[in-house]
């Protein structure tokens, strides 16, 4: 890479640019949140207990599927269904991460 830039051929570094269509890099990242979605389908029925664990399993049910989508979405290249994608699994990953951290207290007896 450092003789691509020394020698202004930046063309094919490119692919490496995360926010690109063709990026390898968006390409891996998609990949990675679609199998953390099929983590968080597999560990959804784990939630079932109280209110709490209903509302958790809901959000990795719903992070599961989105990741699904979205890796459909970029194999057909729908790039509004990509930034579709990008803010819903935005949103419902912060949503089980702040439940989580609340699930995970409750189980930690107070001293």
């Amino acid at each position: 890479m450092p003789q691509s830039i020394q020698s202004g051929d930046t063309e094919e570094l490119a692919r490496f640019v995360y926010h690109r269509p063709n990026s390898v890099m968006f390409a891996l990242e998609t990949l990675g949140l679609f199998f953390w979605g099929l983590g968080t389908l597999w560990a959804a029925p784990v939630f079932t207990d109280d209110r709490l664990g209903r509302t958790l399993r809901g959000f990795f049910v719903a992070f599961g599927l989105e990741n699904i989508v979205g890796l459909l979405a970029y194999a057909l290249d729908g790039q509004i269904a990509l930034l579709i994608y990008n803010l819903a699994m935005t949103l419902t990953s912060l949503g089980f991460l702040a439940q989580l951290t609340i699930y995970f207290k409750r189980l930690i007896p107070p001293r």
